[in-house]
Formats: structure tokens, C-alpha cells, sequence
């Protein structure tokens, strides 16, 4: 496993720092303990070492509690700084007369849950109430099972490491309410009924209706198996709900292979086997960013140089990213919508959609002309994003840094050109992608600059191409489209005029988080550029040049092969919502069907999928905020919150004090 440790923080002596200065000091200045440690029972407190900046304590990590500290869960104190034998909880009277297991809590669960005073030997123990005291990891750590003291160990002879994304998770389960165990240990899968009762958890259908197969029963059962076995090694997921999902289908007597519930389940799990498997998340160095190649323009390999230039032959002299991991450590994947744009459902079959030949209607070159040559339904294309992810994924939406100030010592930047391997200025600012580790990478103020002025006249020709806009039936101001997105997953972005106000956008979704949070929702005013996110992450984000010609570059891939999954679908380009008319765009804006009389206009972002609402939108939006490198008075998104800023000027104080 590699370890979870965040180099941005390496501690050093006091000294000058320029924009932050420390005076010496003769005596260290104690750093504020954390919940748990401040709620160590009184006479055994300890201090609350913190040996790595910007994750917890080693205490929280060897008794499985998330260490939160003001208001702010700490990523988990690396395994190496912990002791790595573990002591058994002492008991208490209770617990020692009734021969019951007891834990660090007091009272304890036992004595908790049976009202009983729990007195006797406390050493080590901490008052019940702390944060994650009843999380998943805590029983685990106690060799119990995630269910409680008294559930059995779910893997005799197999030890539990804490994630290093325990405390994200843990977050994530009390933002969602806290009341499904999505961790906790899955039921052993129930014996196999007699043929006249169905599986799992739901009574037995009325008299008379078809019963399921034992086959079928086994394929279910086995997928819910294998989905116990992922939620216990880490990954997130609501149990309960994705069983409900599962008995749902096998009740209404739905192949496995034909179950929607089944297929999302298996993709979001192969997914996230992949970005959650610790084992091969080691720190690369040098990653080269690969150019694909284009017959029709011989110089995109010259191009993608001029816009990230790097001093290698060997690379085509394309600077690499450098010090990524695969998998963010300090923060999860921003996740998908509830369904991505044109997503149809797993059983559809191929005359479900009709698409018939219109060619003795409209020319060739009309926007409602199907091209049946491009149509294909037996089999259907697979969707190119199933789960609706952005790639700009690891680029947090909510700024965690401020001005990108990252570093509490100036570094030297790593930004490369023709000639030389580095720039080499100092600076305290860094690439604000999450998949930056190790050192990270430094970039100074000029190149920067330099970096955003060449991608953004590299982005604008895309920006068209990346929407697809409503058709003028959907945006004519009598159907209420907000209404009906209400519930669906999708991000929006829109101006809600004064007095009024909006639906819920969000939902569940099993395919973005296996049912694990809530997706979607309002995210404001519509973006500079874009409208939706992606530019802002791209251009109001300080982020390499390498990272951004990949970016570039996937973009560009992505929105091509979402159009022509859509035309392999419906023989044409059709508005998002009823998939039925052309959009505006395809109009040329211009006449009743360009929606030229209509109050606003829409389009979806073929990226990252997000709902733009708009006056009259029908160029890139101009850019105010993401023309300059740093806008103090630049609204949210743009800047971090008030409660990010003072989390980033801590853990910068703590880093240069050592802590």
C-alpha cells in the first residue's frame, strides 16, 4: 500500500517567508488538540501529535476515529507514524463481571445500550460523542465487525488498514444523514429458498404470480456477495439501499443481464476498484502526456509543443506531468450527474427508439435530416461516460487554496520550456490539481500567466463545440423545463430572479456513488466562458501546462465521441431534453425554430454534463476573472470560501511551525 503522505508540508526551521513570517521562538507554540484527544476521559490525556501537516493524529488513527479538529476532518495520520501493535480496550466493571466485549468509548457500548454505569479502569478511553465513534473503522480497528463490538470479524487472519480517504468518506456518510450503514458488513446472503418462496428481504409475491428461477436467485445473490465484499474494503456505497435496488429487479423477475440495477452496480464498481486500489497509486515522477495522432493535421504534435513546451527530444519536446499519482490522497473525485446526457436505459432494446429515413423530407444538409447510414441500435454504441465524470474530476470545484499559495517555503518552479528543465523563479504557488503529489509542482506567477493566455485562445474554438443546445420547443418560456429537471441528479446553472426560487436538482445514483451521496443540484450563475464548470477549473484554477494540454486534449476526444454516440442513436444531433428536435444551434439562432424570439436560451456541456440557463448566450461568455491570474473581489467560485481561506492559512501556520 503507499502511503498517504502530503510532501506540501515538509517541516522546516522558522525563517523569512516573504508573504508569511515567523519570528523564531524559543519554545514551540502547542498546537490545538483535536476532538478526540480533547475528549480523553480526565487523567489520562496526551498530547495530540500530529508528526505529518495536514492529516490527523497519530491517537485518531490507531483507535479508528477521523481526527477533526475546528470544524475540519484531517486526512489520516500516515500507518508509519503510529504504533503498530494494538492494545486491547480496558475493560470495565461491567464488562469485566459479565465476561462482555468492551471498547475505548465510556460509557461503553455495552453499558450504553443497556443503561448501566460504566465505571472502572478508563486509561486510554475518551468520552462517547467524538466524531466517527460509531463509524465502520472504529469496530474494525477493535477487531470486531462493522457493525458494532459485538458483530464478528468479518476476514479472521486478514488486518484493516484505514483508507486514506477514511475521513472523505466519513463525511460523506454524515452529510447523507448518517443513517444508512454504507460500510457495514452485508448480511451473509440468505440460504437458498424452497421453490415455493422468493430470495432476499422482501416478502413472498401474491398466489399465483410467477416465481423466480433458483439460477436467478444465484446470480443475484453472488453480485450482492461481491458487493459486501467492495463496500467493506473501502468503498463507498449504501448497502441497504443497493439490496432494495437489487430485490426490486429479481422480484419483478428481471434477467440479471437486464437489470438497470445490476449493470450500474458492476460499472461503479469496476470503476471504483480502480480509483480506490491503493496498491498501485505510487507516486510517478514523469508521466508523458500522450498526443494522439490526426491525418488531417500533421502538426498537432507541433501545436500541443507551442502550448506546453518541455526541452526532451524523447517527448516530441512536450513537457511531462510531473510528481501524479493515479487517485487523489486528500480529496475524492468531484463525482458525475445522476445520468449522463443521451444515456438510455440498459434494456432498451433496438425498436424502442424509432428512427426512421426522412431523406424524401429534408436535404441532406437540413438540421432535422436522419443519416440512417450512421444509425446504430442492434447492438447500441456503449456510452463513452456511463457515469457522467468529468475528466477535470480531480480540479476541486471549491477552491481549497487561495491564490494557489500552497507551499509555507518558497519552491522553485518546475514549469519547462525548449531550453532549460525548469524556470527555477521562486514562488509559494503550485498546480491546484489533486493529483499532485510528492513535491507537487511549483509554478511562478509569470508563467502562469504565460500558460493561461496561451490555453485559453487554444479553448475558445471549442467552447461551441462543447454545447449542445436546446431546441426552441423545450426553451419558448411556457414548457417548464426547470421543473421537470427537478429530482434528476443534473447540475445547474442558472439566475433564479429575485422571489423566485428553484427545485431540487439532486438525486441518488448508483452509477456516480453507488447510492453513497446525494449528485447534482444549483451551482449558481452561469460561469465565465463555458457556463458551466469547466472553464472556471481549467483557467480559474492555477494548474501546469502539462495538466491542461491533457485536459485539452480528453476534452476535445470526449465531446467527439458523445456526438457521435448521439447520432448513432437518433441519426442527428437532438436537444438533450426531449431528444426529439435538432437544437437551436443547429438553426443558426436565426427564425422561430433558431429561438430567436424566445426569452432564453439553454445547452448542456457535452464534458461534464452540467444545464446552463442563459439570456442570449451564443458565443463563448466573456471572460472578467479568469483573464487575470488572481481576482481578490472575484466572487465564489472563483475564490475559496471564508472557511477554506482560514483552513489553508492554518495548515500553512502549522506546516511552518513543523506541526
Amino acid at each position: 500500500m503507499s502511503k498517504a503522505v502530503n510532501y506540501r508540508f515538509k517541516p522546516s526551521a522558522p525563517k523569512d517567508l516573504g508573504k508569511f513570517t515567523f519570528a523564531p521562538k524559543t519554545k514551540r507554540t502547542p498546537l490545538i488538540s483535536c476532538q478526540g484527544c480533547s475528549s480523553k476521559v480526565s487523567g489520562y490525556k496526551g498530547r495530540c501529535n500530529r508528526p505529518v501537516a495536514g492529516h490527523g493524529c497519530s491517537s485518531c488513527r490507531y483507535l479508528g476515529l477521523v481526527c477533526y479538529i475546528q470544524g475540519a476532518y484531517l486526512a489520516p495520520c500516515p500507518k508509519d507514524k503510529i504504533r503498530q501493535t494494538h492494545l486491547r480496550p480496558p475493560k470495565c466493571d461491567q464488562c469485566e463481571a459479565g465476561a462482555h466485549k468492551c471498547d475505548w468509548k465510556r460509557p461503553c457500548d455495552h453499558c450504553d445500550n443497556n443503561g448501566l454505569d460504566c465505571t472502572g479502569d478508563s486509561r486510554g478511553c475518551f468520552w462517547r460523542g467524538v466524531e466517527s465513534d460509531n463509524y465502520y473503522g472504529y469496530y474494525l480497528t477493535l477487531g470486531a465487525g462493522p457493525g458494532g463490538i459485538d458483530d464478528p470479524y468479518p476476514t479472521p487472519g486478514e488486518d484493516w488498514e484505514m483508507p486514506d480517504d477514511y475521513h472523505l468518506q466519513y463525511q460523506e456518510w454524515k452529510e447523507a444523514g448518517g443513517l444508512a450503514p454504507a460500510r457495514a458488513q452485508p448480511p451473509p446472503p440468505p440460504p437458498l429458498p424452497p421453490p415455493a418462496s422468493p430470495p432476499g428481504l422482501l416478502p413472498a409475491p401474491p398466489p399465483g404470480l410467477p416465481l423466480p428461477s433458483e439460477d436467478s436467485l444465484q446470480e443475484y445473490q453472488q453480485l450482492l456477495e461481491v458487493v459486501g465484499q467492495a463496500i467493506r474494503s473501502g468503498i463507498p456505497g449504501n448497502l441497504a439501499a443497493i439490496m432494495q435496488r437489487l430485490d426490486n429487479d429479481f422480484r419483478n423477475l428481471i434477467p440479471i443481464n437486464e437489470s438497470q440495477a445490476a449493470r450500474d452496480i458492476g460499472f461503479y464498481l469496476q470503476q471504483q476498484t480502480t480509483v480506490f486500489s491503493r496498491k498501485n497509486n505510487d507516486l510517478m515522477e514523469r508521466v508523458t502526456v500522450n498526443v494522439p495522432p490526426n491525418d488531417a493535421h500533421s502538426s498537432k504534435t507541433d501545436e500541443a509543443s507551442k502550448l506546453n513546451p518541455g526541452p526532451q527530444e524523447n517527448d516530441n519536446w512536450i513537457a511531462p506531468i510531473k510528481n501524479i499519482v493515479r487517485v487523489p490522497v486528500d480529496r475524492a473525485l468531484s463525482p458525475g450527474p445522476g445520468r449522463p446526457q443521451f444515456w438510455i436505459p440498459w434494456n432498451v432494446k433496438s425498436g424502442d427508439i424509432q428512427v426512421a429515413d426522412n431523406s424524401n423530407v429534408y436535404p441532406f444538409d437540413h438540421p432535422e435530416f436522419i443519416s440512417t447510414t450512421i444509425v446504430q441500435h442492434n447492438p447500441f454504441m456503449f456510452h463513452p461516460v456511463e457515469d457522467g465524470q468529468s475528466a477535470l474530476a480531480s480540479i476541486p470545484f471549491w477552491r481549497v487554496w487561495d491564490n494557489a499559495v500552497m507551499f509555507h517555503n518558497q519552491r522553485e518552479c518546475q514549469a519547462e520550456n525548449y531550453s532549460t528543465n525548469a524556470c527555477g523563479n521562486v514562488t509559494f504557488t503550485g498546480c491546484e490539481d489533486q493529483t499532485h503529489s510528492g513535491d507537487g509542482m511549483p509554478i511562478c506567477e509569470r508563467c502562469e500567466q504565460e500558460s493561461r493566455t496561451r490555453f485559453i485562445q487554444a479553448f475558445e474554438p471549442l467552447v461551441m463545440n462543447m454545447r449542445q443546445y436546446l431546441c426552441w420547443e423545450c426553451t419558448n418560456g411556457t414548457y417548464p423545463i426547470l421543473d421537470h429537471l427537478a429530482g434528476t441528479g443534473v447540475k445547474v446553472y442558472c439566475q433564479v430572479p429575485p422571489g423566485n426560487s428553484l427545485p431540487d436538482f439532486k438525486s441518488e445514483s448508483i452509477v456516480s456513488t453507488g447510492l453513497s451521496q446525494m449528485v447534482g443540484g444549483y451551482y449558481g450563475d452561469p460561469l465565465e466562458i463555458t457556463g458551466c464548470s469547466c472553464a472556471m477549473k481549467l483557467f480559474g484554477r492555477r494548474i501546469c501546462s502539462p495538466h491542461r494540454l491533457h485536459y485539452l486534449l480528453e476534452i476535445d476526444n470526449r465531446v467527439s465521441r458523445m456526438r457521435e454516440y448521439c447520432r448513432s442513436v437518433y441519426g442527428k444531433m437532438v436537444c438533450p431534453h426531449c431528444r426529439k428536435n435538432a437544437g437551436i444551434d443547429n438553426y443558426g439562432f436565426q427564425g422561430e425554430r433558431g429561438g430567436e424570439n424566445n426569452p432564453f436560451v439553454a445547452w448542456v456541456c457535452l464534458q461534464c454534463n452540467g444545464y446552463v440557463f442563459h439570456k442570449k448566450s451564443k458565443e463563448a461568455i466573456p471572460a472578467k476573472h479568469l483573464a487575470v491570474i488572481y481576482d481578490p473581489n472575484a466572487p465564489i467560485p472563483y475564490n475559496p470560501t471564508y472557511a477554506d481561506k482560514a483552513n489553508a492559512t492554518e495548515a500553512l501556520v502549522n506546516a511552518a511551525r513543523g506541526g
